[in-house]
């Protein structure tokens, strides 16, 4: 799915005119691609605000790779935190 995807953006695009429902297979892959989207950018926004990704004051490239790692480590830990896993 993602292939056909990915081919058909890359080599039909915006420059032959298609509509958007045409380059993505459909309008029920169309929504449901707008709503992967979407969940994205939830993410990465609850990441910005409260694991401080908008702002890194690290110098160097080891830090900030150590400061993104573990701002993601604590996001996953609170995801899991907030759904236990079912008994």
């Amino acid at each position: 799915m993602l292939a056909n995807i990915v081919e058909k953006w890359c080599l039909r695009g915006w420059y032959k005119n298609q509509k958007i429902p045409d380059l993505c297979g459909g309008a029920e892959q169309l929504q449901t691609l707008f709503r992967f989207r979407a969940g994205i950018e939830a993410g990465i926004s609850w990441l910005k605000r409260c694991f401080g990704l908008s702002r890194c004051h690290c110098k160097g490239s080891e830090r900030f790779d150590s400061h993104c790692w573990l701002s993601v480590v604590c996001y996953n830990l609170v995801i899991l935190a907030r759904h236990p896993a079912p008994s």
